[in-house]
């Protein structure tokens, strides 16, 4: 045997070695059989790893961290972006039966088609800060308050300019503004003396606290 031969030998059966029996993988449901790149024994770089699912594409500290594809055993696949082994990012995930979703990720919960729920794009110096709670996604609608040292004031001076989206109506307490029947994603102005300019991307029912 020629000894450039035996060394080609030598190298595959070392690198098999490395990448299957001497990697490991922390994510119990692919935990099984591993190819791929290795560091201080665990599972970094590019790899596959077969287990009840099936996940192929980067890893990091033994976990899916990266883009990659994961394979579920009920036939659902996930491509798209991994953080510290769960769903985190953009991606597309497709059902056994063919349906597919696609949007951002965090945590492994879907939060819509954009990576933000809802975003600040501009406010005046009056304000401290604006706060968005999500109460529910049974109906489409934003409730609107004012708050003063901590305390809900008059709303009446609330006045909303729609730039992005539709909603039905409005209704008005002296405590709240509610807009009803939103069609997301719903960008507006509340002009005046405090005036802000935001986004709110994720259907649902929201309440909005400008603090000032």
């Amino acid at each position: 045997m020629k000894t450039g031969t035996l060394f080609t030998i030598l190298i595959l059966t070392f690198t098999c070695f490395v990448q299957g029996q001497d990697c490991k993988v922390k994510s119990k449901a692919i935990a099984g059989q591993y190819t791929g790149d290795c560091k201080k024994g665990w599972a970094e770089g590019q790899g596959k790893s077969v287990g009840k699912d099936t996940y192929e594409g980067e890893f990091k500290k033994g976990l899916p961290h990266g883009n990659g594809i994961y394979t579920y055993a009920n036939g659902d696949v996930f491509d798209g972006a991994f953080n510290k082994g769960k769903m985190h990012g953009e991606g597309k995930l497709t059902t056994g039966d063919g349906k597919e979703k696609t949007g951002f990720w965090e945590h492994n919960d879907y939060i819509g088609q954009f990576a933000k729920k809802y975003q600040v794009i501009r406010q005046n110096s009056k304000i401290t800060r604006v706060e968005f709670r999500y109460k529910d996604g049974d109906s489409n609608q934003i409730d609107m308050m004012m708050s003063q040292y901590g305390k809900i004031v008059d709303s009446k001076n609330i006045s909303l300019v729609k730039i992005e989206g539709s909603f039905s109506n409005i209704s008005q307490t002296s405590r709240l503004k509610s807009i009803l029947a939103v069609d997301y994603p719903f960008r507006f102005i509340v002009s005046g003396a405090h005036d802000f300019e935001a986004v709110i991307n994720t259907p649902g029912h929201w309440e909005v606290i400008v603090n000032y």
